[in-house]
């Protein structure tokens, strides 16, 4: 129908109705569903092709004016490190600046257009007219990352520099990157710690809770906007070089002496992933210490407003499942392909990224916990924490980080069914791909939280407590206790993710459980802490045999590794009756010691064998 000369004037119409539809729209569900129109009908070979991709530039060139328009105002040295490489006769210089200047309103009487406003932190920044800004800003960047999502944008962007293949989409993101970049400054959370000799940083942030929201959501489009860009660049890449093939196939799995050697450092993918990571940097910078990390008293910290903690949290939720895509887009297993490219962008050092994800789901650990009880479960956290991470995790176990899944782990148990089923299924996957790093990952998750509980034991200051504190501190005792049985579920779990029917699902197991359980006994013996001094009370740690026994009935089954732990046990009991402090070794400890011996079926240790 589109192809008949007939409709050709109703096909106009209609896209240009479908266009308008899109620049006034602000429901993600009416701008998805166009979005989809309109990216259909630039596909095909009907005779219509050609006038619907000239009115879907014009929707991508009209949000690309409004967005710079916008973000113009606030620095000159944004527009100037977004367009370093762009010449003062450039369509994207010279269009922009034209439609700036036809549509900017006059300013206020004796201000000039220079002055009006340079930065976010001006004194007009909690006005109405900067949430208007913001919020157009926000509404503008997502219409343009749900068409990004659709199609391929660089087709609707003119290529500036061949050589380099530079294209006015990367000026874009650019822009758009440093143009949030500013905003995160605006509301980088400092410390707020009162010094009576200096003065102090409260007054320089964005306080104002519309202009907050506005950018933290801008921030959250943004990011996805430029990692479905640099994903597009990327696909085309591999379709140009015939690498989309299976996962297998883009591991470099050529005979020795084919690889290429060549290395590649300035590439339109490199230079977006690059620009991204910062980006997402600064997003995870946003992180407000509590006054425990503080290592101050409540009476010296002065609070962050509501607001201001909610958009940290919004816009490092938002970094949290970008990095997650991006890890996922570019995984460590590139580092071993044949193609230089890929090489180049495998996220290998991706540390600092991982850490600030870790410490932040850390610092959301109670939140999480707090579905276990409720009547009604929080699914947003799990999902918008833990999902993410899942997939990171998944997607690059072989290179996996230990502290980052266990960090992830100690959700099996205890945060919900949401959180359980994330976790389960990914150790899952995480044991197909390499079972015995899943292993040690499940002994790293369940020490750090062992001593996190160690840590946490509530402790009676007063020597002469009234009625109302010894409530408090049996109610804490309480408390602790249950979080300990908490901890001995997740073992439970842990365990019976190992195999089914008491027959281990991977033969590559068996010597691992082995190792697992003897470093399980030396760090339940051991009295250094996490400095390596010889600080802890003798015996200290012998409770987290009741957590390891969880595994007792994979040892049971195995004569040799049973008589080697039998061995091993003695050789720690002995040394710990030998101790001169041992008689001061608490009883409960000692009984955790009995019941582990019981629960594999280990001898006791001799009585002699302590004189």
């Amino acid at each position: 129908v589109f192809s008949l000369p007939q409709r050709k004037q109703d096909f106009m119409s209609l896209i240009k109705n479908l266009g308008e539809i899109y620049l006034s729209s602000s429901n993600d569900d009416t701008l998805d569903k166009t979005a989809r129109s309109l990216s259909s009908l630039c596909k095909g070979n009907h005779a219509r092709v050609t006038e619907s991709k000239a009115q879907l530039r014009k929707i991508v060139v009209e949000l690309r004016d409004r967005i710079v328009e916008l973000m113009s105002s606030d620095d000159a040295t944004i527009a100037t490190s977004a367009m370093s490489v762009v010449n003062s006769e450039s369509e994207f210089a010279s269009k922009s600046s034209r439609r700036r200047s036809g549509r900017k309103r006059s300013p206020a009487a004796g201000a000039s257009p220079a002055t009006a406003k340079t930065s976010l932190t001006d004194d007009d920044t909690r006005g109405s007219a900067d949430v208007d800004t913001e919020h157009s800003i926000f509404l503008n960047v997502k219409r343009l990352r749900i068409l990004a999502k659709k199609c391929n944008l660089s087709e609707f962007f003119d290529h500036i520099d061949d050589t380099n293949n530079v294209n006015q989409l990367e000026l874009l993101c650019n822009f758009v990157c440093d143009g949030l970049k500013s905003r995160l400054r605006a509301c980088k959370p400092v410390d707020l710690r009162v010094n009576e000799d200096e003065e102090t940083a409260a007054d320089k942030l964005i306080e104002d809770a519309d202009v907050l929201a506005a950018i933290g959501k801008s921030v959250s489009e943004g990011l996805e906007l430029i990692l479905s860009v640099t994903g597009w660049f990327f696909r085309s890449y591999q379709e140009e070089e015939g690498l989309v093939k299976n996962k297998k196939d883009l591991v470099d799995d050529m005979d020795e002496g084919d690889d290429d050697d060549s290395s590649i450092d300035d590439h339109v993918i490199l230079r977006l992933r690059n620009r991204l990571l910062s980006l997402l940097e600064m997003c995870f910078s946003q992180y407000i210490l509590s006054s425990d990390e503080h290592g101050d008293d409540d009476t010296t910290v002065a609070k962050h407003s509501d607001e201001q903690i909610a958009f940290a949290d919004y816009v490092q939720i938002a970094a949290g499942r970008t990095t997650a895509d991006l890890r996922t887009l570019f995984p460590k297993e590139f580092s071993d392909a044949e193609n230089p490219l890929l090489r180049a962008v495998a996220l290998q050092d991706d540390g600092r990224l991982v850490g600030a994800f870790v410490r932040f789901i850390s610092a959301k650990e109670q939140s999480l916990r707090d579905n276990e009880n409720e009547t009604k479960e929080n699914k947003f956290l799990p999902q918008s924490l833990l999902l993410p991470m899942a997939r990171a995790v998944a997607n690059n176990w072989a290179h996996g980080n230990r502290r980052e899944a266990g960090v992830f782990l100690r959700h099996i148990a205890s945060s919900g069914p949401t959180a359980t089923s994330i976790v389960t299924s990914t150790v899952d996957q995480m044991k197909k791909e390499d079972p015995v790093r899943m292993l040690e990952s499940q002994m790293a998750s369940l020490r750090q939280s062992y001593e996190n509980w160690v840590d946490e034991e509530p402790d009676m200051d007063n020597e002469f407590p009234s009625d109302e504190e010894m409530k408090e501190f049996e109610e804490a005792e309480e408390m602790h206790k249950e979080q300990f049985e908490h901890l001995e579920q997740r073992g439970t779990q842990f365990s019976k993710k190992l195999g089914v029917f008491g027959k281990l699902s991977d033969d590559r197991l068996r010597p691992a459980l082995n190792g697992f359980i003897r470093e399980g006994v030396r760090f339940s013996f051991s009295n250094l802490d996490s400095n390596g001094e010889d600080t802890l009370v003798l015996g200290s740690r012998l409770s987290f045999l009741s957590i390891l026994s969880k595994y007792a009935s994979w040892i049971k089954k195995d004569k040799q590794a049973k008589k080697e732990i039998q061995s091993f046990m003695d050789e720690k009991e002995f040394e710990l009756r030998a101790h001169e402090e041992f008689e001061d070794v608490h009883v409960d400890d000692l009984a955790a010691l009995a019941a582990f011996r019981k629960d594999l079926g280990l001898k006791n240790l001799p009585k002699a064998s302590s004189n």
